[in-house]
């Protein structure tokens, strides 16, 4: 029963930010983009208190995880970080409980809708029809499905989150995403799933995402790579 008016002006900023990410060296990449920007940032792993910091990145150790156990991860530190606009961080080629992961940090969180785009444009991954594209090259035909302990065999973003996580998801085409922020909130805002997949192929992409979730409700939750 919300209504957003996504032409209002942005809100009050946030003060601290809670960043998931399922393993040490993606919370590393993802707390550096916030530290380069002057935000006093702590990365920590799970199972440690939550320190005073504006940007807390919590590793959850669970790319390789069993299923219920990664959700189960996920569940405990995502509560522990209500109250902070968190992101949930994952591998910008789709590697590990991607799905499980997105549901527990939403159950924990009691989020209305979840915004997916793994894009990172610097290292040439990029989301076009919902697919996890590298170099123009969807993920399932490179090395990526060769991987020893997390092979990945599917592209399609909606389709991987609905085998793992059980979402029906909606999509956000590139066409749409070139219209602005205003447009896109409208999208997020009138799409009838709580997951929705968005294109992105260059960094002003994933700017136009961001704003227009920093235009819309405090309870839709970003989920992204280092990008």
């Amino acid at each position: 029963n919300h209504t957003h008016n996504i032409d209002n002006a942005m809100k009050t900023p946030v003060e601290r930010f809670g960043v998931i990410a399922d393993d040490l060296t993606g919370a590393m990449d993802a707390g550096a983009g916030f530290a380069v920007k002057g935000l006093n940032t702590i990365v920590i792993f799970g199972d440690s208190p939550i320190p005073e910091a504006t940007v807390v990145v919590v590793s959850t150790d669970s790319r390789v995880a069993a299923s219920l156990t990664a959700y189960q991860k996920v569940q405990k530190e995502a509560r522990k970080l209500a109250g902070l606009y968190v992101y949930k961080k994952i591998d910008s080629t789709l590697l590990g409980n991607i799905g499980q992961e997105l549901r527990a940090a939403m159950d924990a969180l009691g989020t209305e809708k979840a915004v997916v785009s793994p894009a990172f444009p610097d290292n040439k991954r990029s989301v076009v029809g919902g697919r996890l594209l590298i170099d123009n090259v969807p993920v399932d035909k490179t090395s990526f499905v060769e991987d020893p302990v997390s092979p990945v065999t599917e592209a399609h973003i909606p389709t991987l989150l609905h085998k793992q996580g059980g979402f029906e998801v909606g999509s956000i085409g590139l066409d749409d995403v070139e219209k602005g922020p205003s447009y896109i909130g409208r999208q997020i805002l009138n799409n009838k799933h709580r997951v929705i997949v968005i294109d992105a192929v260059e960094q002003v992409h994933l700017k136009y995402i961001a704003e227009a979730l920093a235009m819309g409700s405090s309870s839709w939750l970003p989920c992204g790579s280092a990008g």
